[in-house]
């Protein structure tokens, strides 16, 4: 989206913490900056509240399906994963990254940023071309080291299907070889019901999350429990899957498809369903 020349209301969108949600201009809440802050909550200066509402709808579900307690780096790798977070927002007037400011975040103008340094002594900021720059360099709090490569590899998806429910789960140890032509290694895939959120780049960034949603998914079955762990799925998408389980295992026989329609009515794709339903009945 381009800035138009006039009639512009900035809004902030704000994502991550308690403090998620849309702002006017002038009452961006309070938060932490430099080095030492937690890598949430992040201000997205917006030209517009349905831009603002974008902003939330893009970045806060990849949040929400990471730990409580996650670095810098957890949420890099998460955000760097999505396609559509690195091409969320254009503008022909570039972005400001302010990590030492107030607030904290992705800024529009000059003007914004100049108001954002305010009092600090020292403070971090960085002009940009795109948006997923100004991110990233929010993201890293201004660390050089930790930013990550700006121009990302083809993301290409050869189909497959499963043949068999293994009796076990084995874990594959894959050396990542930077020569490979076939661009970097994904480990896992974050997920909702409804699909897709990002993709993980490096081992074990979710191992905590993993662990907590195959000990809650365990009342489906020790496979099912760690084929949504394995899959990227959140606690949340857990709670849901039990809920619809724990309805259609009211009545006898126990109603699989009745299961499979009500996860289907909360965004989850008839075919995974019915794929679910079989590893439960395969387990009952």
């Amino acid at each position: 989206m381009t800035v138009p020349s006039t009639n512009i209301e900035y809004m902030w969108a704000v994502v991550g913490g308690p403090k998620a949600g849309i702002y006017r201009d002038s009452d961006c809440p309070r938060m932490k900056c430099g080095k030492s802050s937690p890598p949430l909550p992040i201000a997205v200066q917006c030209i517009s509240q349905q831009e603002a509402q974008l902003v939330c709808r893009t970045l806060q579900p990849i949040i929400n399906a990471l730990p409580a307690d996650l670095t810098s780096c957890q949420l890099l790798t998460a955000l760097r994963g999505s396609p559509d977070v690195r091409s969320l927002l254009h503008d022909n007037e570039g972005f400001h990254a302010v990590v030492v400011g107030a607030p904290p975040g992705v800024h529009r103008t000059k003007k914004s940023v100049i108001r954002a340094e305010g009092t600090f002594r020292c403070p971090k900021t960085r002009y940009t071309a795109s948006f997923w720059e100004a991110l990233a360099f929010v993201v890293v709090k201004g660390i050089e080291i930790d930013m990550p490569p700006l121009s990302e590899p083809t993301e290409t998806h050869n189909g497959g299907g499963v043949a068999a429910i293994a009796d076990g789960v084995r874990t594959l140890q894959v050396d990542a070889d930077p020569r490979s032509p076939a661009g970097p290694i994904i480990y896992t895939h974050i997920r909702s019901l409804r699909g897709l959120i990002s993709s993980q780049y490096i081992p074990h960034a979710n191992s905590d999350l993993s662990s907590q949603v195959e000990s809650r998914a365990q009342p489906l079955g020790g496979i099912v429990a760690q084929y949504l762990a394995a899959h990227g799925y959140g606690l949340s998408d857990v709670d849901i899957i039990l809920n619809c389980y724990r309805k259609s295992s009211s009545v006898e026989p126990f109603a699989g498809e009745q299961f499979v329609m009500h996860l289907a009515r909360e965004g989850l794709p008839v075919a995974e369903g019915n794929f679910l339903l079989a590893m439960i009945r395969r387990q009952r």
